[in-house]
């Protein structure tokens, strides 16, 4: 299934889940949150594990939310997992507290589309749009805000970056990639 900016729609409503005060101390996320190729929005091996390991099951028969598996170092900054279920996805988040590029994270957002299609997954930061598309640019995202930026050639989906500034949260951006 094919889906635009509605699971990114889904992500922000339940973005005030997340619990974990930003600025509150935390890690510097870096290495957890890197892309192997951040002009294709392309997660290394390390950003892909943490995503995949937050829940157990299956688009079709539903997921569930499982123990956060992270470095030692990493535990006491990774919050529990939550997992909802909307009309044609799922959607996960997991409050964290750390850096990255520099700017305050505040959770890891996915959606999982029913039917196994290609989900998605949003960073939402503590730092105005305009600093993160800054930040995200020096460190080789194309990412432009208020826009999606399509990636690389066409393969049945179009792959996306997405930058937004947050609307029910002043001040905070959640910066995404996935497919439409």
């Amino acid at each position: 299934m094919k889906h635009g900016s509605g699971p990114l729609i889904a992500l922000l409503l339940v973005a005030g889940c997340a619990t974990t005060p930003p600025g509150s101390g935390g890690a510097d996320l870096d290495a957890l949150l890197s892309f192997t190729d951040p002009a294709l929005c392309e997660p290394s091996p390390t950003l892909s594990a943490f995503l995949s390991a937050q829940v157990a099951g299956d688009a079709n028969d539903g997921f569930r939310a499982v123990k956060v598996h992270v470095p030692p170092h990493y535990a006491p900054v990774v919050g529990r997992i939550r997992v909802r279920k909307e009309p044609h996805y799922w959607v996960v988040w997991v409050p964290v507290r750390g850096t990255w590029l520099g700017m305050p994270v505040v959770a890891v957002h996915q959606t999982l589309p029913e039917g196994g299609d290609p989900g998605d997954f949003t960073i939402e930061l503590d730092a105005p749009v305009s600093e993160a598309e800054r930040r995200l640019k020096g460190a080789g995202f194309p990412a432009r805000a208020g826009e999606d930026v399509t990636l690389g050639p066409p393969d049945g989906y179009a792959h996306v970056m997405t930058l937004i500034s947050a609307p029910d949260r002043p001040g905070r951006s959640m910066f995404g990639c996935g497919y439409e």
